[in-house]
C-alpha cells in the first residue's frame, strides 16, 4: 500500500475536512464505464483517520463520466451527525482521492432524540422534523429545549414518442432583441404586443401521444399541479400550436423546450445519472413571485408575480440545475458560502446557456424576469476580492462565484467548463468554502482531464481571490519529511507544537485564505497555541525542488 499524504484545504476548527488523493492498488480499485458494487470491498478506516466510537455508513452513490463516487454519513451512538461525513472518489483511470468532513466532537446526553447536531463544543441532541410550508418547505432540527440548529429549506411516462411545434422564448425576449427593459418590453400583467411575439421562435419538441392527445412530457419531466392554481394546459390537443404569453399554455411549452435543451446537453457531456425527470408546476405558489426545487420531492415550481418565472428561460435553467446538484451531492447545501456557491453555480450554468443564443446581457442574470418591480436580478461579473468583500449571505455572495466561473468559461469554452462545473457537483459537502472548491475543480482538471487547462483555471481562481499562484501540491503518494509532535496539545490549546525538518530550509506557512502568515530559514520550528487563531493551517518547504505540504490545525 502506498504511503498517502493528506492536505486540508477547508475550516477545521469543527470539521476535519481533507482531500486524499492517491493510486488506486490492485484490480478491485480499477473502473470501467459504469462502476458497480462490487468494485467497493474495503474498508474507508484504510483511507481516513478517525475516532472509534464514530462510524461512516455509505449512504449515496452515482456514477459519473469519470469514476464512482460515493457518500459516507457519520453516526455517534447509532444517531446520525446532520452534515458530517467524508466522499471516496474512485476514478476511471485508477486514481482515487477522499474528502473528509467528519465531526469529532464528544456528544451530550441523547435524551432520545433522532440525530446530533456539532456546535463548538459538543455534538448536541436534536429531533428532526419537517414543516410544511406552501413556498418554503424546510426540514428543522431542533434540541429539546426548543432552539433551532438548522434550517435545511426544501423547495414515470410509458407513451408513444411523436412530435409537437411550438414557438418559446430564445431565452428571453431581453436577450433576442438586445434590448432593455422597457417600452414594449414590460410585462403589463402577462399582456404581449407584435414586438414581444417577434422574439418567439418556433421550436421541435419530442413530446408524447396517447388516444389522440399529445402530453408535454419527456424523459426529463412530465408536468402536474403541485400548487395553485391547477389547470391541465399541459394537455396538447394538436401538433402545432403557436400562442403567445396571454396564454397560460405559452410558459409550459417555454419550460419544456429549455429543461429538454440542457437535458439532452448534460446528457451528451456524460452525465445522464443527473437527469432523473422531475414533475414540474409552470403556475404556482398561488401567483407568488418565486420559483423553487424542491429536493424532497424533486420538484420545481415556477410562480407568476410580476414577469411569470417560467418566461426566462435562464430562471428555468438555474433552477433546473439546483436538481443536478441535489442529486450529484443530497443533503449538504448548509453554510453561508456553500449557499452562495450552490446559487452561483446555478447562475453560471443558466447564464452558459443563454449565451449560446444571444450575449446582449454577458454581466446579468434573469434579464426578462428580474426587471419588474419585485427584484433587479443579480450580476454574474464582478471584481469583488475574496474574502474581504464576501457578505456572509447566499444572495450577496453568488456573484464572487458566477464570476469566477464564467472567467474560466471565457478562457477554455463552454463544454470544457461545463463538464468540470459538473463533475465538481460530486464534490460538493456542507460548509464548504470557495477557496476549497475552487481547489477542488483545479484538481478535478488535474485528475480527470489531464491538467489540460491548469493555468487557465487557475488564473481565474487566482483573479478573484481564491487561490495563490505559490501554493502548490506536493507529488501524490510522497511521505512529508516534516516530524510533527504534539498535534494534539497544539488543537486543543495546551502545548506547543514542534515541526522537525530534515535540514535548514526555508518555510512558509499558510492560512486558510491562502495568506502568508510566517516565513522562515530554520530546521526546526516551534509554534505557540497563543499566536494561532482557530482554524487551518498550511506548511511548505522545498526539499530539493519538490513542494511539500502539512497541514496543522489549530
Amino acid at each position: 500500500m502506498y504511503k498517502l499524504r493528506i492536505i486540508c484545504f477547508g475550516a477545521c476548527l469543527l470539521l476535519s475536512s481533507t482531500l486524499v488523493f492517491g493510486e488506486s492498488v490492485g484490480k478491485s480499485l480499477t473502473l470501467d464505464k459504469h462502476p458497480t458494487a462490487n468494485h467497493v470491498g474495503f474498508n474507508i478506516r484504510n483511507y481516513i483517520d478517525f475516532a472509534d466510537d464514530i462510524q461512516l455508513i455509505e449512504s449515496y452513490r452515482i456514477v459519473s463520466p469519470n469514476g464512482l463516487h460515493l457518500t459516507f454519513s457519520q453516526y455517534v451512538d447509532g444517531k446520525e451527525v446532520v452534515t458530517a461525513g467524508a466522499k471516496l472518489h474512485l476514478r476511471n483511470n485508477g486514481t482515487f482521492s477522499v474528502q473528509s468532513y467528519i465531526v469529532n466532537l464528544p456528544p451530550l446526553e441523547s435524551n432520545g432524540l433522532e440525530k446530533w447536531f456539532p456546535s463548538e463544543t459538543h455534538l448536541i441532541p436534536v429531533y428532526e422534523a419537517f414543516i410544511p410550508d406552501p413556498i418554503y418547505p424546510a426540514i428543522h432540527y431542533t434540541d429539546i429545549s426548543g432552539h433551532l440548529w438548522l434550517k435545511k429549506e426544501i423547495n414515470k411516462f410509458n407513451r408513444k414518442d411523436t412530435t409537437l411545434f411550438t414557438k418559446v422564448f430564445m431565452v428571453n425576449p431581453i436577450n433576442t432583441a438586445n434590448t432593455v427593459y422597457g417600452g414594449f418590453f414590460i410585462d403589463n400583467k402577462d399582456s404581449s404586443n407584435s414586438t414581444l411575439d417577434s422574439q418567439m421562435y418556433w421550436v421541435k419538441n419530442p413530446v408524447q401521444f396517447e388516444n389522440d392527445t399529445f402530453f408535454l412530457a419527456s424523459e426529463f419531466l412530465s408536468f402536474a399541479n403541485i400548487s395553485l392554481p391547477f389547470d391541465d394546459d399541459f394537455i396538447i390537443s394538436t401538433d402545432s400550436i403557436s400562442v403567445n404569453r396571454l396564454d397560460n399554455r405559452f410558459e409550459y411549452l417555454n419550460v419544456f423546450y429549455h429543461i429538454n435543451e440542457v437535458g439532452n446537453y448534460v446528457n451528451k457531456l456524460g452525465y445522464d445519472a443527473l437527469t432523473l425527470p422531475l414533475q414540474v408546476d409552470v403556475h404556482a405558489f398561488s401567483g407568488a413571485d418565486n420559483s423553487a426545487y424542491s429536493p424532497e420531492f424533486h420538484t420545481l415550481q415556477f410562480g407568476d408575480g410580476g414577469v411569470d418565472d417560467a418566461e426566462d428561460g435562464e430562471v428555468i435553467i438555474h433552477e433546473f440545475t439546483h436538481s443536478l446538484s441535489e442529486i450529484a451531492s443530497p443533503n449538504n447545501t448548509v453554510g453561508d458560502e456553500r449557499q452562495a456557491m450552490e446559487e452561483g453555480t446555478c447562475d453560471y450554468f443558466a447564464k452558459a446557456y443563454s449565451r449560446t443564443y444571444n450575449d446582449n446581457t454577458p454581466t446579468k442574470i434573469f434579464s426578462w424576469d428580474a426587471h419588474n418591480s419585485f427584484w433587479n436580478g443579480f450580476n454574474i461579473n464582478t471584481n469583488r476580492a475574496y474574502p474581504s468583500s464576501l457578505k456572509g449571505y447566499k444572495d450577496g455572495d453568488r456573484d464572487v462565484w458566477s464570476s469566477a466561473l464564467m472567467c474560466i468559461h471565457d478562457s477554455i469554452g463552454r463544454d470544457a467548463t461545463d463538464s468540470l462545473v459538473l463533475e465538481h457537483l460530486f464534490y460538493q459537502q456542507a460548509n464548504a468554502t470557495m477557496s476549497q472548491m475552487a481547489q477542488l475543480i483545479v484538481q478535478i482538471d488535474s485528475s480527470d482531464f489531464n491538467k489540460r487547462y491548469y493555468k487557465k483555471i487557475k488564473g481565474c481562481f487566482v483573479e478573484a481571490d481564491f487561490l495563490k499562484w505559490n501554493v502548490s501540491i506536493a507529488p501524490r503518494n510522497l511521505p512529508s519529511p516534516l516530524l510533527v509532535l504534539n498535534q494534539q496539545g497544539f488543537i486543543v490549546g495546551s502545548g506547543s507544537l514542534q515541526i522537525n525538518l530534515p535540514k535548514k530550509v526555508k518555510y512558509v506557512i499558510y492560512n486558510a485564505l491562502g495568506q502568508v502568515i510566517l516565513s522562515d530559514f530554520k530546521s526546526q520550528i516551534i509554534l505557540h497555541p497563543h499566536d494561532f487563531s482557530k482554524g487551518y493551517y498550511v506548511i511548505q518547504i522545498n526539499i530539493d525542488g519538490i513542494n511539500y505540504s502539512q497541514r496543522i490545525i489549530r
